[in-house]
């Protein structure tokens, strides 16, 4: 019964990362449910067994990236109550979402890019709403904590950090760097925030 289980999760996870993976190289409406179900190895059956059809899909796919990308910033972030171990730990919490759901977390950061149908482009506007306003609220308490200046525009600061996180994770991958993050690539990209935008961090 377990091995069952087990063989269940396995598949519907190959589904759910085959169609991110598909979605983002070739956007919703060019993916067929015939050449998903072809890269994993299953026949159509199988895919209806987990999905109503592609939109379905799609919609628990969206939910699936949101809940792991506040569940690795919850992990990684919450248990610090220094803003600056707090800003580590969103960078941290973007690699080891990189390194363990590599599709998933492109497919997250490319979804605003993506076009969908209406209802479900309402559905990403909304996530998309929450997790920006949850990491600006992260940012405004680093200006409380007076790590970062008045006078930085907290919008951008935003669009700039996103930007180098989106940069990192879907950078092309080699066969010496088989993983779109390293330890030093937060390292790095902290000490750049450190150096040029934030105080006493």
């Amino acid at each position: 019964m377990k091995n069952q289980r087990r063989a269940h999760r396995n598949t519907r996870e190959q589904i759910f990362l085959t169609a991110a993976e598909l979605f983002t190289e070739k956007g919703y409406d060019a993916v067929s449910i015939r050449e998903i179900c072809e890269k994993v190895g299953v026949g159509k059956p199988t895919l209806y067994y987990y999905f109503q059809d592609k939109e379905s899909l799609l919609v628990a796919l969206i939910d699936e990236a949101y809940r792991l990308g506040f569940d690795y910033f919850s992990r990684y972030i919450m248990p610090h109550r220094e803003w600056k171990h707090k800003f580590q730990g969103l960078l941290k919490a973007a690699s080891v979402y990189s390194l363990e759901y590599p599709a998933l977390i492109r497919f997250f950061l490319l979804l605003p890019q993506m076009v969908f149908p209406p209802n479900v482009g309402k559905k990403v506007e909304a996530l998309k709403r929450k997790e920006m306003d949850f990491l600006i609220d992260l940012l405004k308490e680093g200006k409380r904590a007076k790590c970062i200046s008045k006078k930085v525009n907290l919008n951008i600061l935003l669009v700039l950090l996103l930007g180098a996180i989106q940069l990192l994770v879907t950078k092309p991958q080699s066969s010496d760097t088989p993983y779109p993050w390293h330890e030093h690539d937060i390292e790095e990209l902290f000490m750049f925030f450190s150096n040029n935008i934030l105080q006493g961090a």
